[in-house]
């Protein structure tokens, strides 16, 4: 497939790039097999902005030249593709895809040749096509072939240090809430964390810390012994593609915090970086997310992690209920885990080597990004 230069004017909604993680997925990372049949397809490639939101009646095409949209309407094999491969949020995606659909009737352009990328996995109904594709783990390509199973065991058996690994980098509300709850839990005691400063307005309104058994006076507490340093002091940067491979070799599994934790009414289901990093360290992980977070790593091709804990809070509809049953969850197995010695302990870890092997293969060879791609091929030979 070729990529084509888009003509565009300045707008808040999407830019277009010569290059982003799509059209470097379409050149360099695909097997050539896969995409083969579509030799003579080009394609417009536009990336969500990040300026104003986009409206269902937003006419995104009015700020593409007249001669791309000329050419989008009347060559059979030029296609539209909206990239958001990096969003998850399900509201966001109607909301494009509504505007685009508006702007393909308002210029003649068939709503058919216009393909999103989302990294919402969920499916949206809609007149143009919506893929869900998972890109973000292109990020750590060159780490493929660098960390191995056997390494990752001996730098445990060096560095370990206490049980849980739990980061935070931007104060995400609900984030904040988990690591709240995690510093004053007892598990505070077997946790490497780490949480930036806390604005000075922040806040927790009395009901929810009611209902997580906690006083203002305790938030107080948690606030004035920010910030909790796990490496270095430097939340002000984000290192989303940074593997920390050190932190992992010091605990034996993580807490992972993920960027999303509603599914805005069960239209959103969104994975970003924060899974990677244990399955590429091979260590078991705990996820917070939205519901369902551990159960659907199946949409990914990953195996989840029930072999080492209970995650039946999984499906647990309320957000601070659920991160309470996960510390439940994780207290179990600390207990369990605090009745071993060391090197059994770390044991323990590596204890399924099959599944912690499986998770990084299938990420290292992209398999279910394979599969998304193969459905997205068949839409595209149905249209040509």
């Amino acid at each position: 497939m070729k990529h084509l230069s888009l003509t565009y004017s300045p707008n808040p909604f999407f830019s277009s790039p010569p290059t982003t993680a799509l059209t470097n997925l379409f050149r360099n990372i695909l097997p050539k097999e896969i995409l083969l049949g579509l030799e003579k397809v080009s394609y417009f490639n536009m990336l969500l902005g990040y300026g104003d939101s986009i409206q269902h009646n937003t006419d995104l095409f009015q700020y593409i030249s007249t001669e791309n949209i000329d050419q989008l309407k009347n060559d059979s094999n030029t296609l539209l593709f909206f990239d958001s491969t990096f969003e998850g949020y399900g509201i966001p995606d109607k909301m494009v895809a509504k505007s685009l659909e508006m702007s393909c009737r308002s210029h003649g352009v068939n709503p058919k040749k216009v393909f999103i990328f989302s990294g919402n996995l969920l499916k949206v109904d809609s007149i143009v096509n919506i893929i869900p594709t998972y890109l973000i783990h292109l990020s750590f390509k060159q780490f493929y072939d660098m960390l191995k199973l056997k390494d990752s065991q001996h730098d445990c058996n060096e560095n370990y240090d206490k049980i849980i690994l739990s980061l935070s980098r931007r104060n995400r509300f609900e984030r904040v809430l988990a690591q709240f709850m995690l510093y004053k839990s007892p598990l505070n005691n077997d946790c490497v964390m780490s949480q930036d400063r806390l604005a000075n307005d922040f806040s927790i309104s009395h009901r929810d810390l009611a209902r997580m058994n906690y006083t203002s006076e305790d938030f107080l507490d948690f606030k004035n012994n920010l910030p909790i340093i796990a490496d270095d002091d430097n939340f002000n940067i984000n290192l989303p593609f940074d593997p920390l491979i050190e932190l992992h070799s010091k605990t034996l599994f993580s807490i992972v915090n993920e960027t999303l934790i509603s599914n805005y009414g069960n239209t959103s289901l969104f994975f970003s970086e924060k899974i990677l990093k244990p399955i590429l360290n091979y260590q078991p992980m705990l996820v917070y997310g939205q519901p369902g977070a551990n159960k659907n790593l199946a949409l990914l091709g990953f195996k989840n992690y029930e072999s080492y804990f209970d995650i039946s809070f999984d499906d647990e509809p309320d957000d601070i209920l659920r991160y309470k049953k996960l510390l439940a969850s994780a207290t179990d197995t600390v207990n369990y885990l605090k009745s071993l010695t060391r090197d059994n302990q770390i044991q323990w870890r590596y204890k399924n080597t099959e599944l912690l092997q499986f998770n990084y293969n299938q990420l290292r060879y992209l398999v279910a990004l394979e599969e998304q791609m193969k459905k997205f091929i068949e839409l595209v030979k149905q249209i040509l």
